[in-house]
């Protein structure tokens, strides 16, 4: 259905917040809060670091069930979140940059049983919800 970039979050006190965008090196030094293992996002985000030889400063690691924007709105550090929950955090006390050069971005699928189906289920998503790249 669409693909969409990965996005920093960090609380509204931070040093980056008269930034536009920020790149991956300027965050691997920052205190990062992930979610536990397996966790596509975690993953990809450790994939990256280590391809700048750098290891994640991983403080935190947080069980789905949690919330993990409250853990950045207190302070404890920072996260990386697909876009499409990034443009939706603005009711929180924090904000978010994109990542110039994250080398990955996430695609959204959808799967049915019937080819019909599908294309039903395609045009209701594609007329009721705007895809974070046609933003």
């Amino acid at each position: 259905m669409f693909t969409e970039s990965y996005y920093a979050v960090f609380p509204l006190h931070h040093r980056f917040h008269s930034r536009k965008t920020v790149e991956l090196a300027e965050l691997c030094e920052e205190p990062l809060i992930v979610h536990q293992a397996p966790c596509d996002t975690r993953k990809h985000i450790i994939e990256q670091m280590e391809s700048l030889s750098h290891k994640p400063n991983i403080i935190s690691k947080v069980a789905f069930g949690d919330f993990i924007l409250g853990a950045v709105a207190a302070g404890m550090g920072i996260t990386i979140i697909p876009e499409l929950m990034a443009k939706n955090i603005g009711h929180l006390q924090l904000f978010a940059l994109p990542i110039t050069n994250f080398g990955r971005k996430r695609s959204i699928s959808i799967a049915t049983r019937s080819r019909k189906l599908g294309l039903q289920l395609y045009e209701f998503i594609s007329t009721s919800v705007e895809s974070p790249s046609t933003k």
